[in-house]
């Protein structure tokens, strides 16, 4: 199959899984997101050996090329109205920086975790 062919197969496997996430959170009523649910979803399928790594990687590679994207108009916003920040700007500031370095901290521990392991 071409690579192309892939990609819109791996991101509508992604969408389903995102969909699925979002109805057992509406179903459910969990107070967390229905994306991080979907999420949860690939990664059990992921740990199990239900989903090889192999038919998600293209699709998820594309999907990652483009996020920064999504970043644009915030970061244009927030430099053209800076008068939005002016009162709670240092603790965005702050909860994004620590976000972040959460953020970073949680992700390279598991890799490492799932590199020792033979996972990723």
């Amino acid at each position: 199959m071409q690579l192309g062919g892939k990609i819109v197969l791996q991101v509508a496997g992604l969408f389903v899984l995102y969909y699925i996430g979002s109805k057992l959170q509406e179903w459910s009523g969990l107070p967390v997101p229905g994306s991080i649910i979907g999420l949860l979803l690939l990664l059990t399928l992921l740990l199990t050996g239900v989903l090889p790594a192999g038919w998600v990687d293209h699709g998820a590679g594309f999907m990652l090329a483009y996020l920064p994207l999504f970043f644009v108009p915030v970061t244009v916003g927030i430099i053209e109205y800076p008068v939005l920040l002016s009162g709670t700007g240092i603790v965005m500031i702050i909860m994004t920086i620590t976000g972040t370095w959460l953020t970073m901290f949680i992700a390279g521990f598991t890799s490492e975790k799932l590199s020792k392991k033979g996972g990723a």
